[in-house]
């Protein structure tokens, strides 16, 4: 994982797989583009963040994929 700041939706790469962690809620954004492995791990990679920086188990982990953001994940930039 490569952090990203300050994040931009313009640095969401159609290539790639991103944890977007926004303190209420963590997105898990899918590029169109992404390997099938990146699709595969994206869950994963957001369960690492969370041990890694101490986040509570609590919050909602939601996925989402390229074209179908809703309105919280674009307000958040």
């Amino acid at each position: 994982m490569t952090k990203v700041e300050p994040i931009k939706k313009s640095a969401l790469s159609t290539t790639d797989v991103f944890i977007f962690d926004i303190g209420l809620e963590i997105f898990v954004w899918i590029g169109q583009g992404a390997s099938k492995a990146e699709r595969a791990q994206g869950m994963n990679y957001a369960t690492k963040y969370m041990k890694e920086h101490d986040r509570p188990d609590f919050l909602p982990v939601t996925q989402i994929f390229e074209g179908g953001e809703n309105e919280l994940f674009d307000g958040s930039f």
